[in-house]
């Protein structure tokens, strides 16, 4: 609980913008009434923030329905997950989160020519290039960049690519759920459990890039909390363990346990953590509140949450660089920029 006699108003600020939380913390305080003592520069600036993601998020779900109806009339199979539609799951107000894109799922056994289709007629061109054809690319490849006048949309065939990985897609698709949209039809969305995954995912990536942040574990913390009692845990870990995705779980859902859970309360489905993987969670989480470490070894850190060797992590990494950059320009422009 905030006590506006002792925050240091602009360090919040500063700690609230960096870990994209601004808008949440916006949205309890108004909801908490709390607004006698806060100081009405921090006020303020939350609410901007807060107002902006409302309409940009807004925009966001209404070009969902857009996506989605066009590709339902040309009966191409599709989910959505992350972005707009997590911030609808685990949030009560819309501008609470920061979003910049969309995310799409499809399987690519056909290939994209049908779904470039679809999307330029949208407004949408590939912003992605290709080193080699994508029947190649998609080796090491798992999403592309399209954008039209307004929007990034994000159009996966896996949710990560990885040496290690062996993820059951099919179960990801057999298992997909309906989910409304606000004041829209509903439409097809990954299950909980790879909601859950494909998030806990993106934390190498995020990692390496140094967009890793506060808000990524809370959302996992979330979605976490939200699995019913009855969940069947030890199946979930048998098939963590068989997609080899068993060391991220077991590492992010202990450091999840240190961050938002009181001592002595087990969080649902906890699993015990080996002695020597607990190095790699204190580690995990004092790159949030520690200036950023070098490139080198976020990545370090990000290649020993996979289950492959250091060495081959590196290898691949080495190996699939110039086809990574290509087809995510704006990822390598903000990395040339900081170098």
């Amino acid at each position: 609980m905030l006590r506006p006699g002792r925050v240091d108003w602009p360090a919040l600020r500063q700690v609230a913008d960096r870990h994209r939380l601004t808008g949440y913390l916006s949205a309890q305080l108004q909801g908490a009434g709390a607004r006698a003592g806060i100081a009405p520069d921090f006020l303020f600036h939350a609410r901007h923030v807060y107002l902006q993601q409302w309409v940009r998020n807004g925009q966001l779900l209404r070009e969902m329905e857009r996506i989605a109806r066009r590709l339902e009339a040309d009966r191409l199979p599709y989910m959505f997950f992350k972005g707009p539609l997590l911030a609808n799951r685990l949030y009560d107000q819309l501008g609470s989160r920061a979003i910049h894109d969309i995310d799409l799922l499809i399987p690519l056994r056909d290939g994209m020519a049908h779904y470039e289709s679809a999307l330029g007629a949208l407004g949408y061109r590939r912003f992605s290039r290709l080193l080699l054809p994508l029947s190649w690319s998609r080796a090491w490849l798992y999403q592309l960049e399209y954008k039209s006048d307004r929007f990034t949309l994000e159009p996966h065939w896996d949710l990560q690519r990885h040496p290690s990985l062996r993820l059951d897609t099919e179960r990801m698709w057999r298992e997909r759920v309906m989910l409304e949209l606000p004041a829209g039809a509903p439409v097809p969305a990954l299950a909980d459990e790879y909601t859950l995954l494909a998030n806990l995912l993106s934390i190498p990536a995020d990692l390496q890039n140094a967009s890793l942040g506060l808000r990524t574990y809370f959302e996992l913390f979330l979605l976490w909390r939200g699995f019913p009692a009855s969940y069947d845990w030890p199946a979930f870990w048998e098939r963590r363990r068989a997609e080899r995705t068993l060391r991220l779980t077991r590492v992010v859902l202990a450091l999840l346990q240190d961050l938002f859970c009181p001592a002595g309360l087990e969080a649902p489905g906890a699993m015990p953590l080996p002695e020597d993987a607990r190095p790699l969670v204190a580690a995990l989480g004092a790159q949030l509140f520690a200036p950023a470490p070098s490139e080198w070894r976020r990545r370090q850190l990000a290649f020993r949450l996979f289950e492959s060797p250091l060495p081959v992590s590196l290898l691949w990494w080495s190996f699939t660089l110039p086809a990574r950059a290509l087809a995510h320009p704006a990822v390598t422009r903000d990395r040339l920029r900081r170098w």
